[in-house]
């Protein structure tokens, strides 16, 4: 269901994870498409008992995509597909991310309530070469799950400005939660970066 299937000619590796609620393993997994030139999000649902695909590209490009984590930010049963992709003709670090999930019967891309992107949020992850960190982490607050997206940066010896953006997900958009407690600030510098702290 959703795009075309096409003809694989690569499937894999297949990733286990609970996409559509019902509590039982489900299997994605990224493929090429001999017949298209291009690559695909595929996902073995067992509660509809059926295939479904996301056509991913290449646009703009784009050469090779990938699944990088799997995630349930919301805590619903219903997991978030990271898929990576890189361009050919710049640095391969941070990596580009788009997370998609079964939501109205496709597998949809995740966007968000900030102007421009509306339709699909693009995360990065990793350390670029020029210093900034981007990273996600995942908590509690309020008593609700937040997805917490931060992109920090030097700016003096021993001194990093950190400005993290929180979301709470609703259905496929990452809404903005604004709170004092939430924002960010001028800090020493990281001991570490961990690019994944979520479930």
């Amino acid at each position: 269901m959703g795009d075309e299937a096409p003809t694989q000619d690569y499937d894999g590796p297949i990733w286990e994870a609970h996409i559509d609620g019902d509590a039982n393993g489900d299997h994605v997994s990224v493929a090429y498409g001999n017949d298209t030139g291009r690559w695909y999000l595929r996902v073995d649902s067992s509660y509809h008992g059926v295939t479904f695909w996301r056509d991913l590209g290449p646009d703009a490009g784009e050469v090779n995509f990938s699944i990088g984590h799997i995630t349930d930010i919301n805590v619903n049963d219903r997991a978030e597909i990271w898929v990576s992709s890189f361009d050919a003709s710049g640095p391969h670090a941070p990596f580009a991310h788009v997370m998609y999930l079964l939501h109205g019967c496709a597998l949809t891309p995740v966007g968000s309530n900030i102007t421009g992107s509306e339709d699909v949020l693009t995360v990065f992850l990793g350390q670029a070469v020029t210093g900034e960190a981007f990273y996600v982490s995942c908590s509690t607050f309020e008593g609700e799950p937040l997805f917490t997206y931060s992109e920090d940066y030097p700016i003096g010896p021993g001194l990093w400005a950190y400005r993290p953006l929180s979301f709470r997900l609703y259905g496929a958009t990452l809404n903005l939660v604004l709170d004092e407690a939430l924002e960010g600030g001028v800090g020493a510098s990281p001991v570490s970066i961990t690019e994944m702290n979520c479930p």
